[in-house]
C-alpha cells in the first residue's frame, strides 16, 4: 500500500488515498506529512534531487516549524524488522476477553486490598532515589510497549520501512512519548480505534499480571509504586483531552479526524455546529490553560523554597 521514494537522501513514503482521489506524503527527515494531488506525486518521483527552485523542496528538506505547545525532544528512526518480533504480544495483550479479565483481577485485588494506596512516606523518603529510578525504568518500560503496540496495527494495515519514537514536551508540563502514524486517517473507524486503543489495553493487560502477583504474594512499598504509577498512567490517557489516546479516540467517535482543528472551524464557520464538539473543544481549552498555570505555580512554588 505505501510507496517508498527517496528524494534529496530522504525516504520519503506515498499513500493513495483512493475515495477523495489525493496522496498523503510523510517525510521521515522532519515527521511532515502533506497531503497532495497525482501532479505533486509525480513531481517528487521524477525528480529524486530537487533544487531550492522547487515547490516542494521546504517539504523535502526544512524542519517542521516548532510548535511551542508541542514540540519533540528526541525521535529517532529504526527499520521495522527491529520491532516486529517483540511487537507480537500484542497479539495476546488486546485480546477483549484478556483485557476484561485483567480488569476484573484489578477490580478483585484492589477490593481486597482497600489500604493498598496507604503509602509508607517514611520508607520512600529513606531510601528516595532507589524508588525513583525503580519506577522511572519500569515506567519506561511498561510505556515504551505501549507504543510498540500503537506500532503494531499500524505496520499491519500500512506496512512501512521503518518506525519512529520519540519523546515530546506538550503544554509546558508532559514528558510524553510518541509513535508517528502519519496515514492513520486513512483507516477505517474500526481499525483506527482498535490503534487508538491497543497501547491502553496492554497497559491493562500488566496491571492484570501485576494483580494476579498481588494476590498471590502480597504487595510491597515497591510494587506499590509501580502499579499505581501505571494505573494513573491508564487513567490520564483515557482522558479526552490534552491529544492523548482518550482525544483520539473522541475524536474517532466524533467522526473527525481532530475534533479540535474541527472545533475552530466551527468557530470560523467553516463547519457545521456541533454542540458536543463545541462543549469538548471548550473543556479541552480549559484544561490546557489549567495545567499550564498548575505547572507554572509549582515550578515557582519549588525555586522559591
Amino acid at each position: 500500500m505505501i510507496k517508498h521514494i527517496t528524494v534529496n537522501n530522504k525516504n520519503i513514503e506515498i499513500v493513495e488515498d483512493n475515495i477523495n482521489s489525493k496522496y498523503y506524503i510523510y517525510n521521515y527527515f522532519n515527521n511532515r506529512t502533506i497531503i497532495g494531488n497525482k501532479e505533486v506525486v509525480d513531481h517528487l518521483v521524477e525528480n529524486s534531487h530537487l533544487s531550492i527552485e522547487s515547490p516542494l523542496y521546504n517539504f523535502v528538506e526544512h524542519k517542521k516549524k516548532i510548535n511551542i505547545l508541542d514540540f519533540s525532544l528526541l525521535k529517532f528512526k529504526m527499520p521495522y524488522s527491529y520491532i516486529a518480533k517483540v511487537g507480537q504480544y500484542t497479539k495476546l495483550t488486546n485480546m477483549n476477553v484478556l483485557v476484561l479479565i485483567s480488569l476484573i483481577l484489578s477490580a478483585l485485588f484492589i477490593f481486597l486490598n482497600l489500604d493498598f494506596y496507604k503509602f509508607d512516606f517514611k520508607e520512600i523518603k529513606a531510601n528516595i532515589i532507589y524508588y525513583v529510578i525503580v519506577c522511572y525504568l519500569t515506567q519506561l518500560f511498561i510505556l515504551m510497549l505501549h507504543e510498540i503496540s500503537h506500532y503494531y496495527y499500524y505496520y499491519e494495515f500500512f506496512q512501512p520501512k521503518y518506525s519512529v519514537f520519540g519523546i515530546t514536551f506538550r503544554y509546558f508540563s508532559l514528558f510524553l512519548f510518541f509513535t508517528s502514524v502519519p496515514f492513520i486517517d486513512l483507516m477505517d473507524k474500526k481499525n483506527k480505534e482498535k490503534l487508538i486503543l491497543a497501547g491502553i489495553k496492554t497497559q491493562i493487560f500488566i496491571m492484570g499480571i501485576f494483580s494476579i502477583y498481588g494476590l498471590l504474594f502480597g504487595y510491597n512499598t515497591y510494587f506499590q509504586l509501580i502499579y499505581c504509577l501505571n494505573f494513573l498512567s491508564i487513567a490520564f490517557n483515557l482522558l479526552p483531552f490534552f491529544k492523548l489516546d482518550g482525544y483520539w479516540y473522541a475524536s474517532s467517535i466524533l467522526r473527525s479526524n481532530n475534533y479540535m482543528i474541527y472545533f475552530f472551524d466551527m468557530l470560523k464557520r467553516r463547519k457545521q455546529f456541533n454542540f458536543v464538539v463545541f462543549i469538548m473543544g471548550i473543556i479541552n481549552i480549559l484544561m490546557i490553560f489549567l495545567l499550564i498555570i498548575y505547572s507554572f505555580l509549582s515550578l515557582c512554588n519549588l525555586f522559591i523554597k
